[in-house]
């Protein structure tokens, strides 16, 4: 997985803090991470006996979350029409 992101230090001055905390104020570092970019392989379950797949895939249509038609059909789509 490759993610593209940008560091920004974030600076707050004692003010903003307890006088009881003040005294922990400079070994306290901030950082907030902005991702610009993830790119990641996805795994389809190549692994899997294609009864496997098929179960899996069923159970993506059942839940119908966001994209889980799309991977079920990655998942059919690695095994051969049976011939009858």
């Amino acid at each position: 997985m490759v993610i593209d992101c940008h560091a920004h230090l974030a600076h707050h001055t004692s003010a903003d803090w307890e006088e009881a905390d003040r005294r922990l104020l400079p070994g306290i570092r901030g950082l907030r991470l902005h991702v610009q970019q993830v790119v990641a392989k996805q795994e389809y379950g190549g692994n899997k006996q294609p009864t496997h797949r098929a179960a899996i895939a069923e159970r993506l249509l059942e839940r119908g979350a966001p994209h889980d038609a799309r991977a079920a059909g990655q998942l059919r789509a690695q095994d051969p029409p049976h011939v009858t």
